[in-house]
């Protein structure tokens, strides 16, 4: 679906307007428990941050995309399911289960990501997510009321490419019609505000006290969501 808007803002999702979580070892947990299975929280953390793949330096799949995507990452995560004492003939349950259960995460967003997201769709910009994230983070952000807010959704796993890769901006940037105003809007100044910068969008970096110093790549820098209105032009 292309859009095309004269001035639009691309956010990131976690870390950015929700609070930063485990959302990948809670999900899976839920599947293992729910089959029967008991796991160390380590050994379930560790497993989510083997095998998803921009924490592993995977930041490009372009045929892995959607179902695939998730087919990838539990076909890497079998190692681990063995060692969490699984069945061979219930890795594809498990699978399915912590698939069917991602999008339910109890989120929580920063206590002025409505109100922020509300004035910047009164001051005419068009609100989109960028995330990197499972391929249906959308149905996640709908459930949490934020629908109304916002016209697009730029996951990498519906996409092939994660950020700081320069395609999935340059995707969401065509998509978009290539507007006249974009911003990235992000907490990770490697793959927010490094990458799209990189990419030709203007940036804004936020709750930066969460990461080291990435304030070469930023054109602005807010310290918390209510800030980025007033630097929007």
């Amino acid at each position: 679906m292309s859009t095309e808007a004269n001035k639009v803002l691309f956010w990131d999702f976690d870390g950015t307007l929700a609070i930063p979580n485990r959302a990948y070892p809670w999900a899976l947990n839920e599947a293992l428990v729910s089959l029967g299975y008991e796991a160390p929280w380590k050994l379930v953390d560790r497993c989510t941050n083997t095998v998803i793949p921009w924490h592993t330096g995977h930041y490009l799949y372009p045929q892995n995309t959607g179902a695939q995507w998730w087919n990838d990452v539990t076909r890497r995560a079998e190692v681990f399911y063995e060692c969490c004492g699984v069945k061979p003939e219930d890795y594809a349950s498990v699978s399915e289960a912590w698939r069917r259960i991602m999008p339910t995460y109890p989120h929580t967003l920063y206590d002025d990501a409505v109100t922020v997201l509300r004035r910047c769709t009164d001051m005419g910009f068009t609100n989109c997510v960028l995330s990197n994230n499972y391929p249906e983070l959308p149905d996640a952000i709908r459930m949490l009321g934020l629908g109304e807010f916002f016209t697009a959704y730029f996951v990498s796993g519906a996409i092939g490419y994660d950020k700081p890769r320069p395609e999935i901006y340059l995707h969401a940037l065509r998509e978009m019609g290539n507007p006249e105003t974009a911003y990235m809007i992000g907490d990770n100044p490697t793959a927010d505000i490094k990458g799209a910068k990189l990419a030709g969008l203007k940036t804004v970096w936020v709750h930066p006290n969460d990461h080291p110093d990435g304030s070469a790549y930023a054109d602005f820098i807010c310290k918390e969501l209510p800030e980025i209105p007033d630097v929007l032009v």
